[in-house]
């Protein structure tokens, strides 16, 4: 069994997402859906650490104060952030209140402040005055995004963009029914490590079945 090695640091959780954004986009579309959960498409990842005035009260809060892009998802992350209920409510209430994006919000706890943190979130939720529809808060354990940041890369081989050459993997799968590794090594004239991630990730991502008893994928 593979050992999984990694930091359960809150706050290299921003750079990770970031890091799968930049090596592969849709991947990280997909990871943020299946994993985080979010309910809109994300552009990029922001971590709540710069610092931007708000024009009501004109004091400086830490929160992202870069607003271009309609969906976002934004990290808190840090037990120095994430314990503190006033930087929490600061955070969200400016987010909330720019009408301009649709604030996703993931607040990255250890296991052993989780429930205090989500009781403190949901008392502040309780006094947003936008509807619930329009934005989306969670709390979640570090480890558990980690976890799966490093199991996802993994399992996908991420080493480099590889965007178009899944897209074109996913085209051959689909055109000629035949969605196994060898075929696909094949077609690509790719490695057999690149092609077996390729279906991997259809199976992942929904096209293509797991293994039957004989060993045999299909077309979902």
């Amino acid at each position: 069994m593979r050992e999984t090695v990694m930091n359960n640091n809150p706050g290299i959780i921003t750079s990770e997402l970031n890091n799968l954004y930049n090596k592969s986009s849709e991947l990280f579309f997909t990871f943020i859906n299946s994993v985080i959960g979010t309910t809109q498409k994300c552009n990029m990842v922001f971590s709540a650490n710069s610092k931007c005035s708000d024009s009501k009260s004109k004091k400086s809060i830490n929160v992202p104060h870069i607003f271009n892009k309609k969906y976002d998802l934004f990290i808190i992350e840090g037990s120095d952030k994430t314990n503190d209920i006033k930087y929490l409510r600061d955070c969200i209430t400016f987010l909330t209140e720019q009408a301009d994006i649709y604030p996703q919000i993931v607040i990255c706890v250890s296991a052993e402040h989780f429930q205090e943190v989500s009781n403190n979130v949901n008392q502040i939720i309780k006094k947003i005055k936008r509807p619930s529809d329009e934005y989306f808060i969670k709390v979640m354990d570090a480890y558990y995004i980690l976890y799966h940041l490093s199991e996802y890369k993994h399992n996908f081989d991420i080493t480099s963009n590889d965007d178009t050459l899944y897209a074109t993997a996913k085209e051959i799968v689909i055109r000629d029914k035949k969605p196994t590794i060898s075929y696909l090594q094949r077609k690509l004239e790719i490695g057999y490590n690149k092609s077996a991630a390729f279906i991997e990730r259809m199976e992942f991502e929904g096209i293509i079945s797991a293994p039957d008893e004989n060993n045999k994928r299909h077309l979902l």
